[in-house]
C-alpha cells in the first residue's frame, strides 16, 4: 500500500471555480515536485487537474520524472463519460495503476443506482483490466454503494468524511466498503456545536488535528487486503489572502502524520 498526495490535497493552490484565482496556480508538474519533496510514494491527479488535458509529450515527461523519483500516478475523474474513462484507463496502464477514480454526480447528472449500473455496466467491458472506483460522495448510501459496486464487479474509493452528508459516520463506512476499497482517502475532521448550540460544523483539519482514529482506519483498510494506495485529502477553509499558505502548512503536516505510521505497511499488524 502506496501514501501519497492528490490534487485535492493541495484544491486551493490549484484554484476552485468561484474563487479567487491564485497567481501562480499549481499544475500537475507542480503537484509531483511537491510529492517528490515531501517523499511520497503515489500521486493522484483528479478532474481538478485532469491529466487528459496534457499533451502526449507532457504526459511522457511527467510520466518519467515520476519514475526517475520512484513516484506513482493515478488518475481519477467525476462524470459517467465513457471516453473520458477509457482514456484515464489507458493512462492507468500507462502508469502501471490498477485503478481509475470516479465520483458519479455532477451538477448536470446524479443517476439513481439502477441507473448508474446501466451507465457503467458497457464501460467496465472496455477498460483492459484497470479496476472502477467509485467515490462515496454526498448523495448514494454507502450500503447501496456497496450493493452497486458488487452489482457492476467494481471498487471503491473510500473517502473517511465525504458520507457525512448522508449521516453516516466513518465507522458505517468503513464496514460497508473496505472490502472493496481499491484507494483510501484519508481526511480528517473536527465536528464542534455551533453557536449557541444549536447544531454541528463540520471543520476540515491537517491529519491528526481531529477525530478521524487514522491507525484503526489504516488498520480496517490493510486488513481487506485491495488497496492500492492512501492519498491525503484536505477541507481547508477560506481564508482569503492566507488559504494558500495555510493549505501548504495542512498538507505538510498530513504527510508527515501519515508518515509516522508506516511501519504497518508491511503486513498491517498491529504490537
Amino acid at each position: 500500500m502506496k501514501f501519497g498526495i492528490g490534487s485535492y490535497t493541495y484544491a486551493w493552490n490549484i484554484g476552485i471555480p468561484g474563487f479567487t484565482s491564485p497567481e501562480q496556480p499549481m499544475d500537475a508538474f507542480g503537484l509531483l515536485r511537491t510529492g517528490i519533496r515531501q517523499g511520497v510514494d503515489v500521486i493522484q491527479y483528479c478532474e481538478n487537474l485532469p491529466l487528459t488535458d496534457l499533451s502526449g509529450s507532457a504526459l511522457q515527461d511527467l510520466h518519467a520524472e515520476a519514475s526517475q523519483h520512484n513516484v506513482s500516478i493515478e488518475v481519477g475523474t467525476r462524470g459517467i463519460d465513457a471516453a473520458e474513462i477509457h482514456k484515464l484507463a489507458e493512462l492507468a496502464n500507462q502508469f502501471g495503476s490498477g485503478f481509475v477514480r470516479l465520483v458519479i454526480d455532477t451538477e448536470q447528472s446524479k443517476p439513481s443506482p439502477s441507473e448508474i449500473v446501466n451507465l457503467l455496466s458497457p464501460i467496465l467491458q472496455g477498460m483492459g483490466g484497470v479496476r472502477l472506483a467509485i467515490e462515496n460522495h454526498d448523495r448514494i448510501s454507502v450500503w447501496v454503494l456497496a450493493c452497486i459496486v458488487e452489482e457492476l464487479g467494481a471498487s471503491v474509493c473510500l473517502d473517511t468524511a465525504n458520507s457525512l452528508g448522508t449521516m453516516e459516520g466513518v465507522n458505517e463506512v468503513v464496514a460497508a466498503l473496505a472490502p472493496y476499497a481499491a484507494c483510501l482517502h484519508l481526511k480528517d475532521v473536527k465536528v464542534e456545536r455551533a453557536a449557541a448550540n444549536l447544531g454541528l460544523n463540520v471543520r476540515g483539519t491537517a491529519l491528526g488535528a481531529g477525530q478521524l482514529d487514522i491507525l484503526w482506519a489504516l488498520r480496517e483498510i490493510g486488513q481487506a487486503e485491495n488497496c492500492e494506495s492512501v492519498i491525503v485529502e484536505l477541507w481547508p477553509e477560506w481564508q482569503g489572502e492566507a488559504t494558500l499558505a495555510t493549505e501548504r502548512a495542512m498538507a505538510e503536516a498530513s504527510f508527515r502524520q501519515l508518515t509516522h505510521f508506516g511501519e504497518f505497511r508491511s503486513g498491517w499488524q498491529l504490537a
